[in-house]
C-alpha cells in the first residue's frame, strides 16, 4: 500500500489523497470477498486474507434518517450503507445536505467530513461510470 496520509471512521481506516479517499481493506484471492475491518482467513472458504485498496466510490445500497437526539450528531442526521466498488459495503454518513439528494443506487464517493467521520457526497450524473 502507498504511503499516504491515512484516518479512522469508526472501525475503518481510509487513506486520504488529494482528490478523495481510498478505503484500506483486505481480500480474499480465491473468491473476491472483501473487508474493510481486519480479517486475516476469509469467513467464506478459509483462504489467507491479502492487503486491498478499494477507490472511494459506490452504490448507495440503502439509506435512513435517524430522528433521535444524539449528543455526539445534530439531530437528524443520515447514514447510507455503500457498496464500495469492487469491495464492501459500509456504513457513512450523509451530510444535511447532500440528504435530499440520496436515493437507492445513487452512485456516491466517500470522503472524510470536518468532524473526521466518512461521509458520502451523491456523484454528478455520469461520474465515475
Amino acid at each position: 500500500m502507498e504511503d499516504s496520509p491515512t484516518t479512522r471512521s469508526g472501525a475503518v481506516d481510509y487513506r486520504l489523497r488529494p482528490d478523495g479517499v481510498d478505503v484500506v481493506g483486505w481480500s480474499c484471492p480465491a473468491d473476491g470477498y472483501s473487508s474493510a475491518v481486519v480479517a486475516f482467513a476469509c469467513p467464506l472458504c478459509g483462504e489467507r486474507m491479502v492487503d486491498a485498496m478499494f477507490d472511494g466510490l459506490g452504490t448507495v445500497w440503502s439509506f435512513t434518517t435517524i430522528l433521535v437526539p444524539s449528543p455526539s450528531r445534530p439531530d437528524p442526521y443520515t447514514l447510507a450503507y455503500v457498496d464500495v466498488d469492487n469491495g464492501p459495503r459500509l456504513v457513512v454518513d450523509v451530510s444535511e445536505a447532500e440528504a435530499p439528494n440520496l436515493r437507492v443506487d445513487a452512485r456516491v464517493e466517500l470522503y472524510i467530513d470536518k468532524n473526521g467521520r466518512a461521509s458520502a457526497a451523491v456523484a454528478p450524473r455520469g461520474a465515475h461510470e
